[in-house]
């Protein structure tokens, strides 16, 4: 049994299996509590280097805010205890050190299915949080 689970959402459809997979494994009596992460990525450094920095709050996409509090509603429909967070940064590294300092059992996330030559270009969020998690990782793949 998982006592305390992160999940990454982005409202993409794997992120949406992610969280069917959490409602499954709820409805089993395998997890306890979740909390809902969400990172908007940080502006790129070339517009940092003309000054369009902002605060952290206003970097943070609204959309991201919908998507975890709709998300909420879902998983406390069915009896979860669940809490949010809403962060800006690189995502692979804020859901991770999230995980790390708040001590969970285990990172479920959804995979964006990007092919090789992507992921060797971008680096895919699923596979850096693979690498650097401090616990066990659950990847849904769409």
């Amino acid at each position: 049994m998982f006592k305390k689970v992160l999940v990454a959402v982005d409202g993409s459809d794997s992120s949406q299996g992610a969280i069917k997979l959490v409602k499954g494994l709820a409805q089993g009596g395998l997890v306890e509590a979740v909390t809902l992460i969400s990172v908007t990525p940080a502006p790129s450094l070339t517009l940092q280097a003309m000054d369009f920095i902002v605060s952290e709050t206003n970097r943070i996409d609204p959309l991201s805010n919908l998507v975890v509090e709709n998300t909420r509603s879902s998983l406390e429909s069915i009896g979860l205890k669940v809490d949010t967070v809403v962060l800006s940064g690189d995502p692979s590294t804020k859901i991770c050190k999230y995980a790390k300092d708040h001590q969970f059992d285990l990172i479920i996330l959804g995979s964006r299915g990007l092919s090789t030559v992507k992921e060797l270009v971008l680096g895919s969020v699923s596979h850096k949080v693979l690498q650097m998690a401090p616990c066990p990782v659950l990847i849904f793949r769409a």
